[in-house]
This record gives structure tokens, sequence and C-alpha cells, in this order.
């Protein structure tokens, strides 16, 4: 007797080992099984644009986004603008979202499950992490709300933050922190390279 196999998706790399039952027409039965490897995926970048047009001593932005079919992979995105400077966004399963934080305001305290204001989306909720003069300090993301894309500014109270890099399924949207071109009137963009980090490998 043949029953058809249910199909499965695999969140990630490793090995699985696949077991099935073989009945004959007399109602005998047997058992089978077959240890597979499933093999990583490199993430790929795509959709990347570059703001313009770009004036000595103006500014550049950087947007696009990477897929990595691993849901519960983290990864670093190191951006290499050609004139000595890097910028590495690192985004984890734990943690699907990346902030700059543009005003750091003042009166906080270590706040956990506060509501973000502004940006294209609604619902998002973040912990947030206050320094020892008041400011804000850092934003972790608790719950990503729906709607949100990368550069949206949000702000709590009296402090304002960039949403750099938003984790949305196996797809990351990001836009690089915003810098200043000192020497150059053209991007200086040469490469986007994304990390892949499994979190099988510790």
């Amino acid at each position: 007797m043949v029953q058809q196999v249910p199909s499965t998706v695999v969140d990630d790399n490793g090995e699985l080992i696949i077991q099935g039952r073989v009945i004959d027409k007399d109602g005998g039965a047997g058992k089978v099984s077959q240890k597979v490897t499933i093999l990583n995926v490199s993430p790929t970048v795509h959709d990347l644009a570059v703001s313009g047009p770009v004036l000595e001593t103006g500014t550049v932005t950087l947007t696009g986004k990477f897929t990595d079919p691993g849901a519960g992979d983290d990864h670093m995105l190191t951006i290499d603008w050609a004139d000595g400077s890097t910028e590495t966004l690192t985004i984890t399963a734990a943690n699907p979202a990346s902030f700059a934080i543009n005003q750091a305001g003042s009166g906080f305290v270590n706040t956990v499950n506060a509501a973000v204001s502004g940006g294209s989306g609604t619902g998002m909720i973040v912990n947030l992490l206050a320094g020892e003069d008041g400011g804000l300090a850092a934003v972790q993301v608790v719950s990503t709300g729906s709607g949100y894309r990368a550069g949206d500014v949000l702000s709590i109270g009296n402090a304002s933050f960039t949403l750099v890099a938003l984790r949305t399924g196996t797809t990351t949207d990001f836009a690089s922190s915003t810098r200043t071109t000192t020497t150059l009137c053209s991007p200086a963009v040469r490469y986007g390279r994304v990390h892949h980090q499994s979190h099988r490998d510790g």
C-alpha cells in the first residue's frame, strides 16, 4: 500500500532521520529509515540602491535586502564604502531588528515593553536601556509589529532612533545609516557582504 508522503520545510541545516512504514497487501509491515543531511544555503543580497544624486559633502544612504531560507540563522551585514570606512549590521533570530539612536533625549530609565511612535507601521514593542545620564542608550525589539520599513524614524518620549534593519520571515530589509561624503561626488560603495552564522554553530 502506498500513501502520499507529507511535504516538510526545514528551517535550518543539519541531519534529519526520515522514517517510514511499509505495509504489504497481506497486512505485513516493516519500518525503513534514512538519514538526510540538509546543507546550508548562502544568503543572497538584492535590491541594492544608493540615494542620489550625490554631491561632495552631501549624504549617502544605501538600502537593500538579503534573503536566507534559514529563518533561524544569525547574520552580519558588512558594507565597505571603499574610502577606508566600513559599517556592520547584526541581525539575529532572537533580535530581528537593528536601531541607530539619533537623539538620546533625557529622563529615561530601563523600560520593558514600550510602544514606539512614528514610522510606516504599527504595533512595534521595544525594551529600552538608559544611560547613566538618563539618555536613551540602546533599543531592543520585543515585537516587530507590522508594516515597518528600514529607514523609518521612530520615537519614544523626547528620543528618536532609526530602524536600520528589520527581518520579516526569511528576508531582511536594511537602510545603512546616512554618512557624509567628503571627497567623492559619486557613491563609493564597492560591495555588500552578508556573513552567515548558523545558530547551530554556537
